[in-house]
């Protein structure tokens, strides 16, 4: 899972740019349904537990800092893309333990940092 967690995260914070991160979240959510739609619900689970962190990977300081240009709403939108195909996979708790996650970020000095101009 640590592998694919790796490449998932190079994908959607590395290799893309502000102007295609939703498509992209959008792409790696289709493939993801595809894949584990009729998965066991143990692969289920674990898939929507990937798309979980990676879902808040992208609200932290790394795709700001990586993505000059990108804005708060394209990632919270990729955000919301993952956590809606990971309840799917995985369950619903995993978007609150996400949101929960993910309002640890709203305060950090690093992201506000990283959104100085």
């Amino acid at each position: 899972m640590y592998e694919r967690w790796i490449q998932l995260r190079n994908e959607l914070i590395f290799e893309a740019a502000p102007w295609n991160l939703e498509e992209r979240c959008e792409s790696v959510c289709r493939r993801y349904r595809k894949r584990y739609k009729n998965a066991p619900e143990e692969e289920r689970k674990e898939a929507g537990q990937l798309l979980k962190e990676l879902a808040v990977d992208l609200c932290s300081y790394l795709p700001r800092w990586n993505m000059k240009d990108v804005s708060r709403f394209v990632l919270e939108s990729g955000s919301k893309r993952l956590l809606e195909t990971a309840a799917e996979l995985g369950g619903q708790e995993l978007v609150s333990q996400a949101e929960e996650e993910k309002a640890a970020f709203a305060d950090s000095r690093l992201i506000q940092m990283t959104e100085l101009k």
